[in-house]
């Protein structure tokens, strides 16, 4: 989070339901001009997240006020969780449900919406005003933090721990300048993707430009991925319809505003892989794939597909290429640079949360 440029006047801070999206969509569209901010804090993120939010879910829109004027926003998602079959908690989820099918979205580089002129101010603000609610809440859920926002959740009262880390590795692009994007990696690494390469003949990309060639490209990226993972034996994202209506629903919204991606890449043989990426604020973000995986090793579909996508948003402009969460070897091959997302939980004081922490430590001990 970078630090704050200017001293906010008195901020007044809400947490009132979601009760008119239309009213909130126009109020966040006007601070996201005024914000530092992911694509997963847009209103093309947002908005479609709140759109396809089951009925019986119930979201408050936690806002700061400077004056008349909006300076922080976000949406926090009340839950009764049990864990254990023992464990009661009222949570607070921010940007997500605490449901498996709904949170299979998976948002990154997450945190509040604040003006850019005092970012850290309105951070600590809107955390602090969540502390007192002890009516609303005994813990608190801040999924995959953006840099700097670990720092500010104490102010929201219980002392923080940080649940897990994982890093987004990428690519800076502005570094490549016109050189060979090959050329930075490992020896090894250089030489599978120049090999598989020549096996599939011509390597090229295709973007979609209109709504149906996206939708051609996101089918067949669907069976891609559904079919290689069910190989592997797991189900594949598009196993839940849930995910599949929100990103439908995104592409239809986002795809005229240049924010959605979808690649195929093509050899002589064929569709080696297509992609799906958000493009935002010049940095592209490579959310989920699909490929043709065939039994010759040889071929290295995500290598030769991924490689080819990071040149062909080199030549268009783009300043990051960015894997997103996960330390698979394929973004540790690929990547020349990493930034760690951080999983936060507050916890008040509950004997419950304190047999529960006990009894990790001691199946850890065990492991």
């Amino acid at each position: 989070m970078p630090p704050d440029t200017a001293a906010p006047p008195p901020l007044r801070v809400t947490l009132e339901p979601v009760a008119d999206r239309a009213a909130l969509g126009r109020a966040w569209r006007d601070l996201q001009a005024r914000a530092d901010h992911s694509f997963f804090l847009s209103w093309g993120w947002i908005g479609a997240w709140l759109a396809e939010l089951p009925a019986g879910v119930a979201p408050l829109c936690l806002a700061a006020h400077a004056g008349d004027e909006v300076v922080g926003l976000g949406v926090l998602v009340p839950r009764r969780a049990v864990r254990h079959g023992v464990v009661r908690a009222r949570t607070l989820h921010l940007h997500e449900t605490g449901r498996a099918d709904c949170d299979q979205v998976t948002i990154e580089y997450n945190g509040l919406l604040v003006d850019r002129r005092a970012p850290a101010a309105i951070a600590r603000a809107c955390l602090a005003a969540l502390a007192p609610r002890a009516d609303l809440w005994d813990e608190l859920r801040l999924g995959a933090l953006a840099p700097g926002w670990a720092d500010w959740a104490g102010a929201a009262g219980p002392a923080p721990w940080a649940w897990k880390t994982s890093p987004c590795r990428w690519v800076d692009l502005t570094a490549l300048g016109g050189g060979d994007y090959l050329a930075g990696l490992s020896a090894n690494t250089r030489q599978q993707v120049r090999r598989a390469a020549r096996r599939y003949g011509t390597v090229r990309v295709e973007p979609a430009a209109t709504p149906a060639a996206a939708a051609a490209v996101w089918r067949e990226l669907a069976d891609l991925h559904q079919s290689g993972w069910q190989a592997r034996g797991h189900p594949g994202a598009f196993a839940n319809p849930r995910f599949a209506a929100f990103h439908e629903r995104l592409i239809a919204e986002r795809l005229p505003a240049g924010e959605i991606q979808l690649l195929r890449v093509r050899g002589d043989r064929g569709t080696v892989g297509c992609l799906y990426n958000f493009v935002y604020a010049g940095r592209v973000l490579s959310y989920q794939s699909g490929f043709a995986f065939a039994p010759d090793n040889r071929l290295k579909p995500g290598l030769v597909s991924h490689a080819a996508a990071i040149e062909h948003n080199r030549a268009a402009g783009h300043r990051a290429y960015d894997f997103l969460c996960g330390d698979a070897q394929y973004k540790r091959s690929l990547a020349s640079a990493r930034t760690d997302l951080t999983w936060v939980i507050l916890q008040r004081p509950r004997l419950a949360f304190a047999l529960e922490h006990g009894l990790r430590r001691v199946r850890d001990w065990v492991r």
